[in-house]
C-alpha cells in the first residue's frame, strides 16, 4: 500500500453508551490498526459508568487522533449516531460499536477496496461473532448465516426483501455520499438498515470475505432486543420513500413474519408463531413469492443444521 500521507482520511465513528468495561479495548483496537491516517470520534450518551472519563483520557494521550463528544441527556442510539455524523472530516467512514474489536488490518483492507473499486460507494466485511462470558468464538456474521448470505454491486433491493445482511460496524463508505442522505433516526433501532439502504440507493457495494472484526455478543446487545414493531415500522417508513419498490417492501414482510415465527416458536408461543406464518403466507400472490418463501425455509433450515454441527465440533 502506498504511503499513508498519500492515502485518504478514515473517520470512525464509536457510539457509546454504559460500556465502560468494553470501551478502553475497542479504543486500542481502533488504534493498533496497519493503516494509520485515521481519526476516531467517540460519542457517549449520557451515562455515569465511567465511560466519559476512559475515552476523555485517550483524546488527551492521542490529541489531534481522538475527539469525543458527550451528551448531557439521554439520546438512544440511533439520536446518537445521528450526532457524530456533523464533525466526520475523512473522506471515507466507519462505523464502530464501543463493545467491539477491530482486527488490526480491518481499515486498511477496507481503504484498499476503495483503491482497487473505486465506482463503489461502500464495501463491507464479514464479522467474527464470539460470547463475551466465555470467549469462545460462535459463527462468522456472513458465512455461517444463510440468512445473512453476502451479495454485491446494487443491493438495495435484496436490503429491503432480504433485511440487513450487512453488519451495522462492518461497513465503510464515501463521507461524500454520507453526506447527501438525512439519517433515517425517528426509526428506533433499525435506523442503521435504513441508512445502508439509503447508501445503496447511491452506488453498488463490494463485499471483503473475511472476519475483519469481532462482535461481542453480552447481554445488553440492542440486537437481541425482540420485538417486531421495529421492523414493521420500518416497512412503512420505506412504503413512503420514492425509488422503493412495493413488490420488495411485500417480499421483505413474507420474510418478517415468516423469521419472527421461528422466533416464537422457539420461545413456545405457539399461538404467535402460527399467526406469523399466516401474515407470511396471506402475502404470497405468485409462483416468485412462493419460491422465495420455500428459499428462505431452505436458507432457515441450512443455517440451523450448520450451526448444530458447528456446536458439536467447538
Amino acid at each position: 500500500m502506498q504511503y499513508a500521507r498519500e492515502l485518504p482520511l478514515v473517520t470512525v465513528g464509536m457510539t457509546s453508551y454504559r460500556h465502560a468495561k468494553y470501551i478502553g479495548d475497542a479504543i486500542e483496537s481502533v488504534l493498533d490498526q496497519t493503516y494509520q491516517n485515521i481519526e476516531l470520534i467517540v460519542s457517549i450518551d449520557y451515562c455515569d459508568d465511567g465511560s466519559v472519563e476512559i475515552a476523555q483520557d485517550y483524546a488527551r494521550k492521542y490529541k489531534g487522533k481522538v475527539f469525543v463528544q458527550v451528551h448531557n441527556e439521554r439520546l438512544g442510539a440511533s439520536g446518537n449516531a445521528q450526532s457524530l455524523l456533523p464533525l466526520v472530516r475523512g473522506d471515507l467512514f466507519c462505523w464502530f460499536a464501543s463493545d467491539d474489536l477491530m482486527h488490526r488490518s480491518k481499515i486498511e483492507e477496507q481503504v484498499q477496496a476503495f483503491l482497487d473499486s473505486p465506482d463503489i460507494v461502500a464495501c463491507y466485511h464479514d464479522m467474527q461473532l464470539f460470547d463475551d462470558a466465555s470467549g469462545k468464538d460462535i459463527a462468522k456474521f456472513n458465512v455461517d448465516y444463510p440468512m445473512h448470505r453476502p451479495l454485491e454491486g446494487a443491493v438495495a433491493k435484496d436490503l429491503v426483501s432480504l433485511g440487513c445482511f450487512i453488519g451495522a460496524n462492518a461497513y465503510m463508505v464515501r463521507s461524500d455520499v454520507l453526506r447527501k442522505i438525512e439519517f433515517p433516526h425517528k426509526v428506533p433501532r433499525v435506523s442503521d438498515w435504513l441508512l445502508l439502504i439509503e447508501i445503496a440507493l447511491l452506488g453498488d457495494f463490494k463485499f471483503i470475505n473475511k472476519p475483519l472484526m469481532a462482535y461481542r455478543i453480552h447481554t445488553e446487545n440492542l440486537s437481541r432486543v425482540f420485538d417486531i414493531s421495529y421492523e414493521k415500522i420500518a416497512y412503512d417508513w420505506l412504503s413512503n420513500r420514492e425509488g422503493i419498490d412495493a413488490e420488495d417492501i411485500r417480499k421483505g414482510l413474507i420474510r418478517l413474519y415468516f423469521c419472527y415465527a421461528f422466533h416464537y416458536f422457539k420461545r413456545k408461543e405457539l399461538s404467535l408463531g402460527f399467526a406469523s406464518v399466516r401474515q407470511s403466507v396471506s402475502r404470497l400472490q405468485s409462483l416468485s413469492d412462493l419460491g422465495f418463501f420455500f428459499g428462505l425455509l431452505f436458507r432457515i433450515m441450512k443455517q440451523k443444521c450448520r450451526l448444530f454441527l458447528k456446536s458439536l465440533c467447538n
